[in-house]
């Protein structure tokens, strides 16, 4: 089974089926897409991917414009941290 992360730019899928079997999967295997985000360079050639592949593809993006926006606020940030250390400091 091969999972394909990002779809890149329309008329790109020859370069897609070259680019696997170099590594030698072959394009029969591709299973499954996922999209990280809407932008053209990573959505452009899945109408050409899913055209050819049918049914046996199936497109796991997270259905967000930014999927990233879904995880904003559970991984603390530096500046919380920080902000953590500097009144840990003034307490000693």
């Amino acid at each position: 089974m091969a999972v394909l992360i990002d779809t890149g730019f329309p008329v790109q899928m020859k370069d897609f089926r070259v680019a696997m079997e170099k590594v030698g999967v072959s394009f029969d295997k591709l299973k499954a897409v996922i999209l990280t985000h809407q932008d053209v360079d990573h959505i452009g050639s899945l109408p050409e991917i899913l055209q050819e592949c049918g049914d046996r593809v199936r497109d796991l993006s997270l259905h967000s414009q930014y999927p990233s926006d879904n995880f904003l606020g559970m991984i603390p940030t530096n500046i919380d941290w920080v902000d953590d250390l500097k009144e840990k400091e003034f307490l000693r």
